[in-house]
């Protein structure tokens, strides 16, 4: 009997610490750029991560944790050459996401896509790109950041889309944060609202800067966001560290 309620207990205990789903709405997410270990990273999934300097990875996927590395796409965009952008393509799917994978990844943030704005050449080369990954790691979940105008054409392909910048941000200048206007806020918002009722199985991440020790703003920005439908994170400039929600 004894045995039986030490192995009850276990149970419930492993219950209890296992992470939500990465496709839970009301799952919490992050985003660090640094090797600091936290136990409270077990609590988020998603978890974005730079694909060179992280925490040790593989106590956080063995706990289900959904690991994407940020891999930047800008320096393809520059590229005019077809040899080269070629070149450069074959060394992104033979060796670079690779490598990403074979670190313990489970997944791809795909960054670099802002420079698309007006130029349907870049676009048409961005979607070539994720089409490219799609097709030779069609097992890979991909999540792209700033990239609206991709959508149709990779929507079929990724698992989600990330904007920055929806309520607030900072200024590296003043080295100050601040609210967005209200128009630039409702338009952007609109902007998300119209990908999730045309896409509603894509996932929506919203990402936001702010200082930590202003909760009272931070708790605003949360739960205006959450009441939109996007699954929010806010953190300070940088993203060196996790920024627990108040």
């Amino acid at each position: 009997m004894r045995a039986f309620f030490v192995l009850l207990l276990l149970f419930a205990d492993i219950a209890w610490t296992a992470p939500c789903a990465e496709n839970d709405p009301n799952c919490p997410w992050a985003v660090l750029y640094s090797e600091e270990e936290n136990s409270s990273l077990t609590r988020y999934n998603p978890l974005i991560l730079d694909p060179n300097v992280h925490p040790p990875l593989e106590p956080l996927k063995a706990q289900g944790i959904s690991l994407y590395a940020k891999v930047d796409l800008l320096e393809f965009l520059k590229l005019t050459n077809p040899a080269a952008l070629q070149d450069k393509l074959d060394s992104l799917i033979e060796q670079v996401i690779p490598d990403i994978l074979q670190k313990g990844f489970t997944g791809l943030f795909i960054t670099g896509l802002t420079s698309l704005q007006g130029s349907a050449k870049k676009s048409q080369v961005a979607v070539q790109c994720v089409m490219l990954i799609s097709m030779h790691f069609p097992k890979v979940p991909l999540l792209l950041y700033q990239a609206l105008s991709l959508l149709p054409d990779t929507s079929l392909l990724i698992q989600g889309i990330m904007e920055s910048a929806i309520t607030s941000s900072y200024n590296a200048k003043t080295n100050s944060y601040f609210i967005l206007p209200k128009e630039t806020h409702l338009q952007k918002v609109a902007a998300l609202k119209k990908v999730h009722k045309i896409y509603p199985d894509l996932q929506i991440f919203t990402l936001d800067i702010w200082d930590l020790k202003d909760t009272a703003t931070l708790k605003k920005i949360y739960s205006l966001e959450e009441s939109y439908g996007f699954r929010p994170y806010v953190a300070p400039y940088g993203f060196t560290t996790l920024a627990e929600r108040p």
